[in-house]
């Protein structure tokens, strides 16, 4: 047996085949992240993370503004700095930047509002990695999508 037909045998395809489904999975299976909104409030609430910086995106049928590095400190949004122009995000923008507690309102007015859809992907911390949301199936242009990434203690 070549080597080529011994790295193409059942036992080596199914290892491949394995790991490709766990690189697929998406982030927070498995790793111990909340599975609901309710846990992963608890969970951030453990984090006691009034004073953060982290990474945020918002994905819509919106003006963009890429990754911004936001600072919260007691709770409020203080600062935020659209990363890839490495200059502040405009103040008329400033307002759409929520903080963690905030983006945890969001997704809990999606649910009260039956959205068509809402996925939501929680960081082993408790905060929303990523959330999905499309209010209405036959309405163009309302789907929006957050990510949170790189949280950090000020």
């Amino acid at each position: 047996m070549n080597v080529r037909k011994r790295l193409l045998s059942t036992p080596s395809l199914l290892l491949i085949f394995s790991l490709s489904l766990a690189a697929c999975a998406p982030r927070g299976e498995g790793d111990g992240a909340p599975d609901d909104l309710q846990e992963a409030r608890e969970r951030w609430a453990q984090q006691a993370l009034a004073d953060c910086t982290f990474v945020y995106e918002r994905i819509c049928f919106c003006i963009p503004f890429g990754k911004v590095a936001v600072t919260v400190q007691d709770g409020e949004v203080v600062g935020s700095r659209v990363l890839e122009a490495d200059e502040p995000l405009p103040a008329y923008e400033l307002e759409h930047v929520p903080t963690i507690d905030e983006l945890f309102g969001i997704i809990e007015e999606a649910q009260a509002q039956n959205a068509h859809q809402l996925e939501v992907t929680y960081h082993a911390d408790g905060y929303p990695a990523q959330v999905v949301i499309d209010y209405a199936q036959n309405v163009a242009d309302d789907e929006i999508t957050y990510f949170v990434e790189n949280v950090s203690r000020l």
